[in-house]
């Protein structure tokens, strides 16, 4: 969905104050004005990150300058592997 900076910070806002759930570990999302938002919550795999990181990086390669705003709630840290912790 494409809306303008200022609509989409609206939208942040009544979501944290409804505490709306996100169902995903990451979600990305973006507006107008080169507006990225991140939404970051639970365990996140390394496979998820990548794949956001890939979708980005193709709209910079094409010449998009983006403005990034992480909204981090309830991260419990990264997927371990064996043999490996949580720090």
């Amino acid at each position: 969905m494409w809306m303008t900076g200022d609509r989409m910070m609206e939208n942040v806002v009544r979501n944290l104050l409804t505490k709306k759930e996100h169902t995903m570990p990451l979600q990305i999302e973006y507006g107008l004005d080169n507006l990225c938002l991140l939404r970051i919550s639970g365990v996140l795999k390394q496979s998820e990150f990548a794949a956001s990181k890939k979708d980005l990086a193709q709209k910079i390669d094409t010449g998009s300058k983006p403005r990034v705003l992480a909204i981090v709630e309830g991260f419990e840290g990264w997927e371990t592997r064996r043999g490996l912790e949580r720090s």
